[in-house]
């Protein structure tokens, strides 16, 4: 939707609001219903019936890099004390 809509610069500043290009896009997506499978709708909107992180990650980034930050600085425990999962249960 962002490149769509023209959108140039970082991900998390992307405001396709007004834009016809992406609205078209999307309709065109949103068209669709439930009449196909998602990566079908998926494509229509992106191109590709692929789910990549890299855009939530990208958008993300500030964030993530604000939390390390703010952890350092205030000492923050990241997790839970003690705590042990097994990834395999489940448990």
């Amino acid at each position: 939707m962002c490149e769509e809509s023209g959108h140039e610069g970082p991900l998390f500043e992307c405001d396709f609001y007004n834009s016809e290009r992406a609205g078209r896009k999307l309709l065109e997506m949103m068209k669709l219903g439930n009449s196909k499978p998602w990566p079908e709708a998926m494509k229509k909107l992106t191109g590709s019936e692929t789910i990549k992180p890299d855009a939530i990650l990208e958008y993300f980034e500030p964030l993530r890099q604000w939390l390390e930050k703010e952890n350092r600085r205030t000492g923050a425990q990241i997790g839970w004390k003690n705590a042990e999962i097994n990834w395999k249960s489940g448990s």
